[in-house]
């Protein structure tokens, strides 16, 4: 199971990538933990989105870019840190 997820008291939303098997997991980030979730508590879209946290974002493009290549196709090239170009804000 992975995608984003808002935790508690957290501002933003934050990315999960959790084992086969598990029920739990770190954020990318390594700032939240997810204890006993379902793959329907998961968002894996929007992965440019300003809600999402910028550490968490930062992680996916960089050590998993496979998982952001829909978001690219349809949405147009993504800066590094993750936040979205001028073209998408139009």
């Amino acid at each position: 199971m992975r995608g984003w997820a808002f935790i508690g008291n957290s501002r933003k939303a934050h990315y999960f990538i959790i084992p086969e098997g598990k029920t739990g997991g770190m954020s990318l980030c390594n700032g939240w933990m997810l204890l006993g979730t379902s793959q329907d508590y998961l968002e894996d879209e929007a992965h440019f989105s300003s809600d999402n946290c910028k550490k968490c974002n930062r992680m996916l493009v960089r050590d998993h870019p496979e998982i952001i290549e829909k978001d690219k196709e349809e949405y147009g090239k993504s800066t590094y840190d993750g936040s979205v170009t001028k073209e998408i804000e139009k």
